[in-house]
């Protein structure tokens, strides 16, 4: 499942999709244009969110920007030519402002705008639904990672990882030593983001032999998911002697987090 042949391959991928993936849930600033033009400012009247850019250029005649009770930085004295003046609003407020030129002093008449600035919509939390169900890893750990399941009955993700024992121990053990490969397997509540899984490492056992297996409690590991293609496993043993955080990403393909999501 976490076959080395795969590995350069997907990391292009993920790099890829990591790089768009990034952007989501995120609201992003924009810059909003007014034309300034003979005796209007087109358009007028604007409403922009909290963090956005309103860019005023000047194409025909002498003028300037100017704020009513300097609210926000004006463009100084009016003046013909190509002139650009951008301002970036970080607070919900409205702004009244004038070209002196051709306006009266109380910005009642003649070349006013407005400016109107909202709190900026808030990106919908994202939701931990069946559609993270799939295999899960760190790129730079190469042949380890998890095995994921969401049970929405429950609300519940069942988690297995596989990865090495801490020792790391090398290839061709002897028989009766320690194996080179651990698992461990495990499940917790589901809330939003974020599951809690406490894992417990199976031992005892042997290759194709029934019975014998018992399940020692090792610790809890806590996964966050920013979007369906990355997320973050916060992992602690219950000895303290492992603990750290490892980021993940998709291996398997999302068939169903993208529609669960904008369903939300």
């Amino acid at each position: 499942m976490f076959a080395d042949r795969h590995l350069t391959a997907f990391v292009a991928l993920t790099g890829a999709l990591m790089g768009l993936m990034g952007m989501s849930g995120t609201v992003r600033a924009e810059t909003i244009d007014v034309a300034v033009v003979n005796t209007e400012f087109i358009p007028p009247d604007i409403t922009i969110q909290v963090g956005d850019t309103v860019r005023w250029t000047n194409q025909v005649g002498v003028h300037n920007v100017l704020a009513q009770d300097n609210s926000f930085p004006g463009s100084g004295i009016a003046m013909a030519g190509d002139w650009v003046h951008e301002v970036v609003f970080n607070e919900e407020s409205v702004h009244i402002y004038r070209c002196e030129p051709h306006s009266s002093t109380d910005f009642q008449f003649g070349m006013v705008g407005s400016v109107t600035v909202e709190k900026a919509d808030e990106p919908e939390p994202f939701l931990i639904t069946f559609g993270i169900t799939g295999s899960w890893f760190d790129p730079t750990q190469n042949g380890q990672g998890f095995s994921l399941e969401v049970v929405p009955a429950a609300d519940v993700l069942a988690a297995y990882w596989f990865t090495f024992p801490p020792q790391g121990v090398a290839k061709g053990v002897a028989k009766g030593e320690l194996p080179n490969q651990m698992w461990l397997q495990g499940s917790g509540p589901i809330d939003g983001d974020t599951a809690v899984v406490t894992f417990q490492l199976p031992v005892g056992g042997a290759f194709d032999t029934p019975g014998g297996v018992e399940r020692e409690d090792w610790g809890t590991a806590t996964f966050t998911f920013s979007d369906c293609n990355t997320g973050l496993a916060t992992y602690q043993s219950l000895d303290g002697k492992a603990q750290g955080t490892i980021p993940l990403v998709r291996i398997t393909a999302d068939v169903n987090c993208e529609a669960e999501q904008s369903g939300n």
